[in-house]
């Protein structure tokens, strides 16, 4: 009997959040890791139904807008980490990544992401495609950069929870 590896993640992604979550339901990083948790779950079907389902198109413009929230998502629960012994610090939510989480979960719905002349057998994508995946990738680069070097400078548990 083979297990599905989209149900397996999901069922693993499930208790790994629900174990993180009840650990310290009150801490805002575990709040977070809920949230990625959940998010994730929703992703991963997303992303199953774009492989199975016969409306593809639509799968795939899901599973990219989901993708898109992830860094936001990351960035949440870096700054959590980083702030949380601090008074009176800003918890990150600045407007300019809340804009462009919202362009990156929006243009998978464009003709920009896939034209309308795309097909199964000729698969073109647009230019909102190439820009979601610069933006996406100098995101998470930016991220995780300035984590390692938070990382480097902080002590205790900050530093291992930021590693």
């Amino acid at each position: 009997m083979l297990i599905d590896i989209n149900t397996a993640a999901v069922v693993v992604v499930l208790v790994v959040g629900m174990l993180g979550y009840m650990a310290n339901y009150r801490r805002r990083i575990n709040q977070l890791f809920a949230v990625l948790s959940i998010w994730a779950i929703a992703w991963i079907a997303a992303r199953k139904l774009a492989t199975e389902s016969a409306d593809a198109v639509f799968w795939v413009r899901i599973t990219n807008s989901f993708g898109g929230i992830f860094p936001l998502i990351f960035s949440h629960i870096k700054e959590a980490v980083s702030n949380e012994k601090k008074e009176g610090v800003a918890s990150g939510f600045s407007w300019a990544s809340w804009l462009l989480a919202g362009f990156l979960f929006a243009v998978p719905f464009t003709s920009w992401f896939i034209p309308s002349e795309s097909t199964p057998s000729a698969p073109k994508w647009g230019v909102g495609y190439y820009a979601y995946s610069l933006l996406t990738g100098a995101w998470f680069f930016r991220l995780f950069s300035k984590t390692l070097i938070e990382a480097r400078k902080s002590q205790g548990v900050v530093r291992l929870e930021l590693q």
